[in-house]
C-alpha cells in the first residue's frame, strides 16, 4: 500500500456517531493490556462506523515520530475499514506544544510538530486532526495571545490545506470559554474548525442552556462534539444537545468518550449499553445506518 496516496473513505453528507478511544499503543505491549488494534476491533464490534484516536504522547499510548513503516501499514489498514477517522495531536499537557507562546521559536516548533501529525494523519486516511492552543505564561497580555493564536493557526491553515485535511481546535486552554472558541470562526480559516468537549464545557460552568445556544449559531461550523458518559441516553438535558445539533446543520463526528479501564466489556450488559447509546445518538441526530450492515459483538449479533 502506499501511504502516501490512501484514498479517503466516500461519506454521505450527514452527521456520524463515533468512538474516542483511550491512549493506546501498537503491539508490544505488556500483558493483558490492551491494544490500540484491541480498542478499534472492540468498537467496530459495537457498531461505530467512525473513531477517534488519540497521539498525544501520553505514557503508554501512541505518537507519531517513534511509530515504524509496518506499524503505519498495519495502523492505516485497520483504520480504513471505518468511515471516518480523526486523529487528536499532542498538547501542552503531553508533549509541551503551544500555539500562543510570545516566542517565535516555541510556536515554530509547535506548529512544525503539528505539522508532522497532520501528515501522518494523511498517511492513515484521517481527515480531522484535533489540536489545543495551549497556554502562555503568566502576566502576557490578552491582545499579544490573541495574535499569537492568530498567526499559528493561520499556518496551520495552510499547511492543512496542502494536506486536504481539516484542523478542529478544541474549547481548552486559551479557549476553554465557548465564546472564546466562537472567535475561531471568524477568523475566515476554511481548513480550521470547532471541537466542543461537553464535558470540559459544563467543567468550565458553561450552562447547559448556554451550550445549546452555543451548538444552534455554530453547529455547522463545528467538526467534533465530544459527548461525556454523564450525558445520558433520553435525558432531557442530552434530548436538547441533540435537537440543537440536528436544527443547527451539524455535520461533523458525534464521538462518544469511552472509559479508560481496561475490562469495561466484561459482561454482555456494558457492552450491550454501549451499543444501545450509540444508537440513541445516530437516531436522534438523523444518521442513516445502512440497512444491510449486521454488528456483531462478542455476545452474538446485534442487527441495527
Amino acid at each position: 500500500m502506499d501511504l502516501n496516496f490512501l484514498p479517503r473513505r466516500n461519506r454521505s453528507n450527514a452527521p456520524r456517531v463515533g468512538a474516542h478511544l483511550p491512549a493506546r499503543s501498537l503491539p508490544p505491549v505488556p500483558f493483558g493490556v490492551p491494544t490500540l488494534s484491541d480498542e478499534l476491533e472492540a468498537v467496530r464490534e459495537a457498531g461505530f462506523r467512525s473513531v477517534v484516536v488519540s497521539a498525544t504522547g501520553e505514557a503508554g499510548g501512541l505518537h507519531t515520530p517513534p511509530i515504524t513503516n509496518e506499524q503505519r501499514a498495519e495502523l492505516a489498514e485497520i483504520l480504513h475499514g471505518f468511515e471516518q477517522t480523526v486523529i487528536e495531536a499532542p498538547h501542552q499537557g503531553t508533549f509541551d506544544l503551544t500555539l500562543v507562546s510570545p516566542s517565535p521559536a516555541i510556536r515554530r516548533a509547535s506548529v512544525t510538530e503539528l505539522w508532522s501529525v497532520c501528515r501522518f494523519a494523511q498517511m492513515v486516511g484521517a481527515d480531522l486532526v484535533l489540536v489545543r492552543t495551549g497556554l502562555p505564561p503568566l502576566g502576557t497580555g490578552d491582545g499579544r495571545v490573541g495574535l499569537h493564536l492568530a498567526e499559528s493557526l493561520q499556518t496551520l491553515n495552510k499547511m492543512a490545506d496542502e494536506r486536504q485535511i481539516n484542523v478542529g481546535v478544541w474549547n481548552a486552554d486559551r479557549l476553554s470559554r465557548l465564546a472564546d472558541l466562537e472567535s475561531v470562526s471568524d477568523m475566515g480559516l476554511d481548513r480550521v474548525v470547532g471541537a466542543v468537549d461537553v464535558e470540559h464545557a459544563l467543567a468550565m460552568g458553561e450552562t447547559v442552556s448556554e451550550l445549546v445556544a452555543f451548538v444552534e449559531r455554530q453547529g455547522d461550523r463545528l467538526g467534533l462534539v465530544r459527548v461525556p458518559p454523564s450525558l445520558a441516553p433520553g435525558s432531557p438535558n442530552t434530548q436538547m444537545l441533540a435537537d440543537a445539533l440536528t436544527e443547527s446543520g451539524f455535520m461533523g463526528l458525534l464521538c462518544l468518550t469511552l472509559p479508560q479501564n481496561q475490562n469495561r466489556y466484561q459482561t454482555e450488559s456494558d457492552w450491550q449499553a454501549l451499543v444501545d447509546t450509540r444508537r440513541f445518538w445516530e437516531q436522534a441526530t438523523g444518521v442513516s445506518v445502512p440497512t444491510e450492515a449486521t454488528e456483531g459483538t462478542e455476545f452474538g449479533e446485534d442487527g441495527a
